[in-house]
């Protein structure tokens, strides 16, 4: 399941890079901000992903920790 966290962290990366790039273009300024502000964005934004996956780890349960699944004999 690290495939899934790696393309949410991923899909985070791009959309953040587009964000910083087009607003660079438009209004001018600095690329990156460096400001208290912005890490904690970045880090509720981390935040956010993990919850994500970890709900969905939960609900899928590769590995049938939460919910044991009855096998054949």
């Amino acid at each position: 399941m690290l495939k899934l966290l790696s393309l949410i962290l991923w899909g985070a990366t791009i959309m953040i890079f587009i964000d910083h790039l087009i607003g660079y273009l438009i209004e001018g300024g600095e690329f990156l901000e460096v400001s208290p502000n912005a890490l904690v964005l970045g880090f509720v934004m981390l935040l956010g992903a993990l919850m994500v996956w970890e709900l969905i780890l939960i609900v899928k349960d590769p590995k049938g920790v939460l919910y044991k699944r009855k096998t054949k004999v």
